[in-house]
């Protein structure tokens, strides 16, 4: 959706692509042509089934340099621009915590053996002498979190480890929208070094304490509100999910883990973690229902993803469509 622009008059201009991602504008002069990132509420750049990445969309410095021209635009088709859109992943239900039960928190009074426990299909922080929910419902360490002061680095020593049998963490320096399918290890330890500030300096890895996490994280520099994205598998049914960390907050006398937001493909061996705003309420509400119900009944329920016509079900055929298929889990022994 370009529009030209002279002066202070702005017009838009529509158009759609050929085959190849082509397009002309004949019969419009202008200093300068801006292809916008949005119209409206809608996106500048529409395809069914892909979305619009503005990250790797070229700068409108860039675009200017390219195209500006004193008397008029003349863009050269030897060098065309180039905007790049990203295919989507099919629908599929996940279980979404913005932001969960981990309040974690480590000081230096804290005992050494402080370990914070995790289960990500009842969202629940727990002490691993506790083995139901209050419902009655079993607690599975999926995640251990554990936190330590190391004097010979002067900084604090975080790990993430794996909690469950043939589970595996990682940590990645882009968030994608797929499980990472190898690279999992038991553990990733990170160190966070303060500042007189309170606010966390940045991280490191443990397996190169004299690098920062450059190497692993982009950007020049990380500050405290960067997110770090961790990537987990666990359970013996293989549950894929994503976990974003705020930077965390520290001083020499204690750490606080900032705000999580952990995404998990409750369905065993799948590694779709793209969250879709094409599943409806209803029918998300109905497949939470069935998952929270047969991991409750097995922790490792191998629970069979829904087809992909099922996301396109009217909201009134949902209750008939979820009760036949409830009727198959139930045979199945799952429910």
């Amino acid at each position: 959706m370009p529009f030209s622009e002279v002066g202070y008059y702005k017009k838009t201009i529509l158009r759609k692509t050929d085959n190849n991602g082509l397009f002309k504008i004949r019969g419009h002069y202008a200093r300068v042509l801006v292809y916008s990132k949005s119209s409206g509420k809608a996106s500048a750049f529409i395809k069914d089934g892909y979305e619009f990445v503005p990250d790797a969309t070229p700068t409108l410095f860039n675009i200017l340099s390219k195209i500006f021209d004193k008397n008029y635009i003349k863009p050269n088709p030897k060098e065309p621009i180039v905007y790049r859109m990203r295919k989507l992943n099919e629908p599929t239900f996940l279980l979404v915590r913005d932001d969960p039960d981990l309040r974690v928190y480590f000081g230096q009074d804290s005992p050494k053996d402080k370990t914070y426990h995790y289960d990500i299909i009842n969202d629940a922080r727990f002490n691993p002498n506790k083995t139901q929910t209050e419902d009655g419902a079993h607690l599975t360490s999926d995640l251990k979190i554990t936190g330590r002061w190391d004097e010979s680095k002067n900084a604090w020593a975080v790990t993430f480890a794996a909690g469950t049998e043939n589970g595996g963490i990682q940590i990645q320096n882009k968030q994608w929208f797929v499980a990472p399918s190898d690279g999992y290890k038991l553990h990733v330890t990170f160190f966070v070094c303060p500042k007189d500030n309170g606010l966390a300096e940045c991280l490191y890895l443990d397996e190169s304490f004299s690098e920062r996490l450059e190497a692993i994280l982009t950007g020049p520099h990380r500050t405290w509100n960067d997110k770090y994205v961790f990537y987990m598998v666990s359970r013996g049914c293989k549950l894929y999910t994503k976990i974003q960390m705020e930077g965390p907050e520290s001083s020499e006398e204690r750490i606080r883990l900032g705000r999580f937001s952990i995404v998990t493909n409750p369905y065993a061996g799948e590694h779709n973690l793209e969250t879709s705003s094409n599943v409806s309420y209803d029918l998300s509400k109905a497949l939470k229902k069935e998952v929270l119900e047969a991991f409750r009944k097995d922790p490792n329920a191998r629970i069979p993803a829904p087809p992909i016509e099922l996301y396109k079900t009217p909201d009134a055929d949902v209750p008939a469509i979820m009760a036949r298929r409830r009727a198959e889990l139930v045979r199945m022994g799952l429910l």
